[in-house]
């Protein structure tokens, strides 16, 4: 009797073993399903995995074994990822399974998985508004990733290319990211993301460069028809649909639109390729189609759809010479263009991917640094000091260099008055009085430019301490203050050479001292680098405005001062 309860408690613990184990293995066996149902590209397969995840959360051997839990939580976020559905932000799924794998990753499943976790976390993060986060855990996944892990690789770049292309990168960051994911879903053997990749560089092309567009979307076209990818096949022929329409082959535009309607019988329904249909329509003067097919635009879902939505009015009105309305839905497009561009994270998300790359690289070489930073340091500071030198005697060879041909003016311009002087003495007196009101008139110039020759002639050597301080140079180079002398000369030649425009100016208006020295200035003729100097303005731009709004402070015309000259002197406006 002893021996056949013997025999029966063994066989009971064995069945009670069984049990259990069987129970172990179906879970193993329902997750390894999902998971090969996960890799496919097949909405069905997504849908038949998710089902099994959510029919599996109950399953209390979940709550005693970590491991399984950890990959049914990675697995059921990922299912709901493919499937559409929002994770919730207080779920907790991607905690568990990051935490377990981020201890357990020493088997290369795990490892790979671990790869997984960190770039579904990046896709729930994205999804729920977070792309700095997601960006964070996209370039851990990278970094963590083995090399030869060719399918997760080739995914977190595209991830990466995606986050940068809804924020509307304007440095084709996104295009690199999508190159560099594609040789590895070729070594990989995905056909359906190997397609993505073609569709999105080709849309992305076509921006800037419509023959590389062209042949990136011809070519992923018929990559999805030899693989029945039969969404990505539309999808493409709607970013060659935009593409035709940019490079304004608008009857193409138009019939590839029409096409994609018709064949797709509602299968594909995207709001772009059926927006430059319409615009090509309305381009090729077809108003009644463009209106007709513009009916069947969903009301926008987001603002780029709104953006769509008013270009594509905006080329209607045109169409029909509404241009009132054009105007109004053009400006409409581009405000919303505005807001999207202004919240835009690109770059940050840019900065970031910077920073982590230099993290990366700072802990990778910490042990081996020691003093190459000090000496790098070093390094820099001599160069940027050398840099700074080298700026400073640049700088102070070109200011001479300026003030070189500005004393060549004035000395040849001097040389000249001097050589007409000497002339008029040896003609003989015809009227002594206009001779020597004449001859008095270029002596007055002489003396005029005697003075501001000798005013801009500075030393022709400098020191070391006047190149390397600005204020040094600023102090050499800046104009002593003229005599009255000079002024009273310069008024009584500009008055004389410009038909009486300083009397009248002075009699008829309140004009200040500083306005008449600079209308006798140009009236004179010296150019506005000397005016500058003479007046001691910061710069040349200074004279120029000056000359723009001086006449309109006087007398109220809104006229520039030489045009105002100009006119007095042939005696048509003023006077």
């Amino acid at each position: 009797m002893k021996r056949w309860s013997g025999i029966l408690l063994l066989l009971f613990a064995t069945l009670l073993w069984g049990c259990g184990g069987s129970h172990d293995a179906r879970i193993v066996a329902v997750l390894d399903r999902a998971d090969s149902l996960l890799r496919t590209s097949d909405t069905a397969a997504h849908s038949a995995a998710l089902r099994q995840m959510v029919a599996l959360d109950t399953a209390h051997i979940l709550q005693s074994d970590e491991m399984l839990r950890a990959r049914h939580a990675l697995l059921l976020a990922q299912a709901r990822y493919k499937c559409y559905v929002t994770e919730p932000a207080d779920s907790g799924l991607m905690e568990i399974a990051r935490n377990y794998y981020a201890d357990h990753h020493s088997s290369a499943q795990d490892h790979e998985r671990y790869t997984r976790a960190l770039i579904y976390s990046g896709c729930v993060a994205e999804e729920l508004g977070h792309p700095q986060q997601a960006m964070q855990y996209y370039l851990e996944a990278e970094s963590t990733a083995d090399p030869n892990d060719h399918f997760n690789l080739g995914y977190v770049n595209m991830c990466i290319a995606g986050i940068y292309e809804s924020e509307y990168t304007t440095d084709s960051t996104d295009l690199v990211r999508y190159k560099q994911a594609l040789p590895h879903f070729e070594k990989a053997g995905s056909d359906y993301y190997q397609a993505v990749c073609l569709t999105n560089i080709g849309g992305l092309y076509r921006t800037h460069n419509n023959d590389s567009a062209m042949h990136y979307l011809q070519q992923a076209i018929s990559f999805s028809k030899e693989h029945g990818l039969t969404y990505n096949y539309y999808k493409s022929l709607d970013k060659l649909c935009g593409l035709y329409y940019v490079k304004e082959e608008y009857t193409k535009s138009r019939n590839l639109a029409t096409q994609i309607y018709r064949e797709s019988h509602g299968f594909y329904y995207g709001t772009q390729y059926l927006s430059f249909g319409i615009r090509s329509f309305a381009k090729l003067g077809m108003i009644d189609s463009a209106e007709y097919y513009f009916k069947l635009l969903p009301e926008p879902q987001s603002p780029v759809d709104s953006m769509m939505l008013h270009k594509t009015l905006s080329v209607i009105a045109e169409a029909k010479n509404d241009y009132k309305a054009g105007i109004a839905n053009y400006r409409k497009s581009n405000e919303v263009a505005d807001t999207i561009i202004l919240k835009s994270n690109s770059e940050l998300l840019k900065t970031i991917e910077q920073q982590y790359h230099t993290n990366q690289l700072k802990n990778e070489t910490e042990k081996a640094k020691g003093n190459v930073w000090l000496l790098w340091t070093i390094i820099v500071l001599i160069a940027l000091f050398s840099c700074y030198i080298t700026y400073k005697f640049i700088r102070a060879r070109n200011l001479m260099s300026q003030l070189d041909k500005e004393n060549k003016m004035i000395s040849k311009s001097l040389k000249d008055l001097q050589e007409k002087a000497k002339n008029l003495e040896r003609q003989p007196i015809d009227s002594h009085q206009e001779k020597n009101g004449t001859i008095d008139l270029i002596d007055s110039e002489i003396a005029i430019l005697t003075e501001l020759s000798q005013k801009l002639s500075y030393p022709r050597k400098m020191s070391l301490k006047d190149v390397l301080f600005s204020k040094g140079i600023s102090t050499k180079l800046s104009l002593k203050p003229l005599s009255p002398d000079f002024w009273n000369n310069l008024f009584q030649v500009a008055d004389i050479k410009s038909k009486g425009i300083i009397t009248y100016l002075n009699n008829n208006y309140d004009c200040k001292p500083k306005e008449l020295k600079f209308i006798a200035l140009v009236c004179f003729g010296f150019s506005n680098q000397i005016i500058q100097q003479c007046m001691d303005y910061s710069n040349v731009k200074t004279v120029s405005n000056y000359k723009s709004s001086l006449l309109k402070n006087i007398t109220g015309e809104n006229k520039s001062l030489d045009l105002f000259i100009a006119d007095y002197m042939m005696n048509e406006n003023v006077k």
